[in-house]
């Protein structure tokens, strides 16, 4: 298997609502127990990274947050080894857009999940 990053660049107010939509899609898929495939789990962490920025959290609480957002159990298998890294530019509310770095995103399955 071979690691990957996945990088989203977000140009414009359409791409943001774009990413809102297909998120929302995946809580309902997630909620239901379906696991997320490669880039589905991108795209909830881009989401994530978005609305946080959004509320005024700081790069370093956005990074800390995301890697919360997911476990190895809401994903499908080999997805936490192939993504190590999601980078995502959006917009603060400061107005300046940054690019925020999550690095290993998902959060591994903790042994009284597996029972």
């Amino acid at each position: 298997m071979s690691v990957h990053e996945q990088f989203f660049n977000f140009s414009s107010k359409d791409d943001e609502i774009m990413i809102q939509y297909a998120a929302e899609d995946l809580l309902r898929k997630k909620f239901f127990g379906a696991r997320l495939n490669y880039k589905e789990t991108g795209i909830m962490i881009s989401w994530h990274v978005i609305e946080q920025a959004r509320k005024g959290k700081s790069v370093r609480q956005i990074i800390d947050s995301s890697r919360k957002l997911l476990t190895a159990n809401d994903v499908m298998f080999g997805v936490p080894e192939i993504l190590q890294k999601v980078i995502v530019n959006v917009r603060f509310k400061d107005g300046r857009k940054r690019q925020v770095v999550v690095e290993n995103p998902i959060k591994p399955a903790e042994v009284r999940d597996l029972v």
